[in-house]
């Protein structure tokens, strides 16, 4: 029964390939204890795949959501400055979060200067890439998300608890779950 009020409140979504953010509806609701707040993009009987407020992909059967609700007309991406804020609290002591451009790069404290303008040359480059090919690409709805780790082992570790299974010659990978870059600071830290 609740699998089918879930879809059913699902379904009555304006038509997923509808580019406006705002034509669609933010839902909330409790996943493995989790609150989540999101938008639904692709559902059947089996799954559902909901695209969170800070970017995160969920991806879940019905009937594991529980205590669903629509939360607002429209769906809102977080802001950079929200954002921050969560990044911060995840990540704490010895990292800062840092903006530039289209991207908030986590980093260790002290190293602004040195990620966030490399990420928003890689945004840059990427963009007019594409557009110097007159092939049209949308700008991201989302800020980007990056996180530069202060060495393998943290990299690594981060990468277990997520269930990202890295090996120890990966430099840095793309999460398609999180909707994050993940690397680590090859040179820990120094000017080398």
């Amino acid at each position: 029964m609740f699998m089918r009020g879930f879809v059913v409140a699902v379904l009555i979504l304006p038509a997923v390939e509808s580019p406006a953010w705002s034509q669609q509806m933010t839902l909330q609701l409790t996943l493995h204890g989790r609150e989540i707040e999101g938008t639904p993009i692709s559902w059947d009987e089996q799954r559902v795949f909901m695209l969170g407020r800070d970017g995160h992909l969920w991806d879940f059967a019905p009937n594991e959501a529980e205590q669903f609700r629509k939360s607002a007309n429209g769906f809102q991406p977080l802001s950079h400055g929200e954002l921050r804020g969560l990044l911060m609290r995840e990540f704490g002591r010895g990292y800062e979060v840092s903006g530039a451009g289209q991207y908030v790069v986590v980093h260790p404290v002290g190293q602004r200067d040195v990620w966030a303008p490399r990420f928003d040359e890689l945004y840059r480059s990427f963009m007019r890439y594409f557009a110097v090919r007159g092939i049209p690409v949308e700008k991201s709805q989302f800020p980007l998300i990056a996180i530069v780790f202060p060495s393998q082992g943290a990299f690594l570790q981060y990468a277990r608890q997520q269930g990202d299974n890295v090996g120890p010659g990966v430099l840095g990978y793309y999460s398609t779950q999180t909707n994050r870059i993940l690397l680590y600071d090859l040179t820990n830290g120094s000017d080398d």
